[in-house]
């Protein structure tokens, strides 16, 4: 063991990026599915319409944890990219 640590800045830029394009996506696949079942979900009445607004509901909520932890995530690769950016920079004024 070498005890180095290799880092790609652009690789940690660029998944932080993918982390946030994939949330924007799963945000309008949601949207579309949503407007597509719409129409069907407005024909249903009594514990038909219940148990779907129960299972929208929870579709809703585990998505609002899975956006937040995404979110986190693309944070934490941001938070990381500059942390080892800004400690290669002071190696190099301690090395210039």
């Amino acid at each position: 063991m070498s005890g180095e640590i290799e880092v790609s800045f652009e690789q940690l830029g660029n998944t932080a990026e993918k982390v946030r394009a994939t949330t924007t996506e799963l945000e309008r696949l949601l949207g579309d599915l949503k407007a597509n079942l719409a129409p069907t979900a407005a024909t249903w009445s009594g514990k038909a319409s219940e148990a779907w607004q129960v299972h929208q509901q929870r579709w809703d909520s585990s998505y609002g944890d899975l956006k937040g932890v995404l979110g986190q995530i693309g944070r934490a690769l941001e938070s990381a990219n500059q942390n080892y950016q800004d400690a290669e920079s002071r190696n190099v004024k301690r090395w210039g």
